[in-house]
């Protein structure tokens, strides 16, 4: 038979060739049935099989009863085949299925190898005059087991209570990182045609149009609505995206609209994490979490496509955000986040070298060559420090930095303004105040002159290609004003680019001299305040 639906339209057929059930006997041929049902975003066929009818009226049993499940929905594949033995008491309305054995297979291009695949075997009773269902699974996913208990009251609104325990988990397995698309590749033509004209806007051939941009994936969780559920979880390992854990426990707790994952307590690469999160179905989200002593290095090389920090560390973050898409929950972040770390460094900026670059330039200025200072992020350079404290404030997604502080036994940094980080846009810009303390490996004859003269390096740019640049006009001391006054920013920026691209400042007026050899005129200068 054909039909309609609230939600599509179904197809129904069933095969029942010979059927006797009395108070004495229950006898008859097997049973079989199909069902699909048409949606606007998914096919499901079921297809039923019973066979071995036996018992009597008042407890009808089946020697097997099988079930073979799949829906499409876009392009994932999710098919379930089921058999066991199954009872059936009509007047206590209470029965079964004593020795559940199947398998679940997803087929998905974005998981890995396109398709998983695992064995199950449980039971199942429900008692519809108490109300109530159990369910006990035991599945094997990717080689480890997974132990699923479960009990269910009030069944016209559920509520669930389950507990679940598995050995290694790997969470990528059942829902795989989203990947990003790929950029359009530009002809040469293209390339050519938009160097030479670039106010030019060519129109827009029908057949070479640029596909629409993507709208963001938006989450639904009005499911929360209605769910009420308590349940454990403990896993010996567990991988979700990049990240590993060990000896997870956690509390669930879902009522009233809001899902709470409380109690969370789990090892993360050689330290300890306590957290409590929370969303609700106004896409409302809450997270508390404490760290200790983790080792930054695998965890940024999970996090992040490019490292910035190495050491252990400790953290205490509090945010909270709302929304129903990534960039609306990234632009929503509010809370403040506070880090401790030790022993490390900071990747892709040397401060050390920094220094001695300045110093190189004060030294050889006269000269007329001028070396080279580094501006650009190079994974080569780190500066190692002891500590590094940090406490950072968010509004809105964006990041103001309270705290910023490093120590190392050749300098001492402190966060001056600005100080902001642009999560929304990726953006940073942020002044360092780099104090040097001693001798480095990078010591000069002037390390002594600039020794605890506070030196502002200013770091800005994407996350992805960040620079710096060291602002000489805010250097303390006298050799860099005095070189600043005879020309040194002017004699920086027509150096081919060396320097680090300076920050300027207008020069004063000169003398005819120095005008016409400002190189001798900074070179006397700097001589004699270096003492060279």
């Amino acid at each position: 038979s054909n039909g309609q639906s609230a939600n599509g339209s179904f197809e129904l057929a069933l095969n029942a060739p010979s059927l006797s059930v009395s108070p004495e006997l229950a006898t008859g041929e097997p049973v079989a049935g199909t069902l699909k049902v048409n949606s606007p975003d998914s096919v499901l066929g079921v297809s039923l099989e019973m066979a071995g009818l036996g018992g009597d009226a008042f407890d009808v049993s089946l020697q097997e009863l099988k079930l073979d499940a799949t829906q499409q929905r876009g392009d994932r594949l999710v098919n379930i085949q089921m058999s066991s033995p199954a009872t059936w008491a009509p007047f206590l309305r209470r029965g079964g299925l004593s020795a559940m054995k199947g398998d679940v297979r997803v087929e998905d291009d974005t998981l890995p190898g396109g398709r998983f695949q695992f064995p199950f075997i449980g039971s199942l009773r429900t008692d519809l005059f108490d109300d109530e269902l159990t369910a006990s699974i035991n599945a094997v996913l990717g080689g480890s087991k997974i132990d699923f208990a479960m009990a269910v009251s009030q069944l016209a609104n559920p509520q669930v209570a389950f507990d679940l325990t598995t050995d290694n988990l790997d969470l990528n397995t059942l829902f795989p990182p989203p990947v990003e698309p790929a950029p359009r590749a530009v002809s040469d033509g293209e390339q050519a045609e938009q160097q030479s004209s670039p106010e030019a806007k060519p129109e827009a051939k029908p057949d070479a149009a640029e596909p629409p941009a993507q709208p963001a994936r938006q989450f639904d969780w009005s499911f929360l609505e209605s769910a009420r559920v308590q349940g454990n979880i403990k896993a010996k390992a567990l991988k979700a995206g990049g990240v590993e854990l060990q000896g997870l426990e956690a509390a669930v707790l879902a009522e009233e609209g809001v899902l709470q994952v409380h109690d969370i307590r789990a090892n993360l690469y050689g330290g300890s994490l306590e957290s409590n999160v929370s969303l609700s179905a106004q896409h409302e989200i809450t997270l508390d979490l404490s760290a200790v002593s983790i080792d930054i290095r695998p965890l940024a090389q999970a996090l992040m496509a490019e490292q910035r920090l190495i050491g252990t560390g400790d953290f205490q973050i509090a945010l909270t955000t709302q929304g129903q898409t990534t960039p609306a929950l990234i632009s929503a972040l509010d809370g403040n986040v506070r880090a401790n770390v030790r022993n490390g460094a900071w990747i892709g900026l040397n401060l050390d070298q920094t220094i001695a670059e300045m110093e190189e330039v004060l030294r050889n200025t006269f000269s007329g060559q001028l070396p080279e200072i580094a501006s650009r992020f190079d994974p080569s350079r780190r500066t190692t420090f002891e500590s590094l404290n940090i406490d950072m404030a968010l509004n809105s997604g964006q990041g103001q930095f309270n705290q910023l502080e490093l120590v190392s036994p050749s300098v001492h940094v402190k966060g001056g303004e600005p100080a902001s980080l642009d999560l929304v846009n990726r953006q940073l810009d942020v002044l360092l105040h780099v104090t040097p303390q001693g001798s480095s490996d990078n010591s000069s004859s002037t390390r002594a002159i600039l020794k605890d003269i506070a030196i502002p390096v200013r770091v800005t740019g994407s996350f992805d290609d960040p620079a710096y640049k060291v602002q000489w006009q805010e250097v303390g001391h006298r050799a860099v004003k005095e070189a600043i006054q005879e020309g040194l920013l002017d004699i920086l920026s027509g150096s081919s680019g060396q320097g680090g691209g300076s920050l300027l400042l207008p020069l004063p007026d000169k003398s005819e001299d120095a005008r016409r050899d400002p190189l001798k005129s900074l070179g006397n200068t700097l001589k004699g305040l270096l003492g060279q």
